[in-house]
């Protein structure tokens, strides 16, 4: 069974245009955002969401009309103690440096580790597919955040790319086609 998931990063809010970590904080978007609505995006039969403000909005901006399915396990990762800090704020702190030494695989202060954010991702998406399913839907969009595209895409990728190469910009994000549950296409959203 072939199935088509359009996978889409929110528009900018405040804190992203201020390259701040936002993860659980829940900012409306920049009031701009709409304006910078120009990718096309495919015709859906379902469009699921994060239960984050910026998540929703988007989904409404970019597929209006259509009921927005909430999943909570694709919220954005919880980044801890550096929650809403940017570059600027955490230079010259030694836990940043050693998470930037080693290319972020260290774990924030009280923050969610990124393989249980990863697991957690998984999850949400296996369930978002059984419910797809169970509606008959072909064609489906996740209106999330950046680290659930990376999260989700590094544990699916075949052959396996890792985390960091799945990064993409507000509104942008990725096409994938499944075949019998398995990833066998992903083009980035044009």
């Amino acid at each position: 069974m072939s199935m088509e998931v359009t996978l889409i990063r929110h528009l900018a809010t405040p804190g992203n245009l201020e390259k701040r970590f936002i993860g659980t904080t829940d900012p409306d978007l920049y009031p701009q955002a709409a304006k910078d609505l120009l990718e096309h995006y495919p015709e859906v039969d379902l469009v699921y969401v994060s239960p984050m403000k910026r998540t929703c909005q988007t989904a409404k901006l970019v597929y209006p009309g259509k009921e927005l399915l909430v999943e909570k396990g694709l919220r954005e990762m919880d980044f801890g103690d550096f929650e809403g800090k940017n570059y600027d704020d955490l230079n010259g702190n030694p836990i940043y440096q050693e998470w930037i030494d080693t290319e972020g695989k260290t774990t924030f202060p009280n923050a969610e580790p990124r393989e249980e954010f990863i697991d957690r991702v998984e999850k949400a998406f296996e369930n978002i597919i059984r419910d797809a399913r169970r509606k008959n839907a072909e064609k489906i969009a996740l209106v999330v955040h950046g680290g659930t595209i990376m999260a989700l895409l590094d544990r699916l990728s075949e052959p396996h790319k890792d985390y960091y190469t799945w990064m993409c910009g507000n509104g942008a994000g990725y096409h994938c086609v499944f075949q019998d549950g398995k990833l066998e296409q992903v083009c980035a959203l044009c």
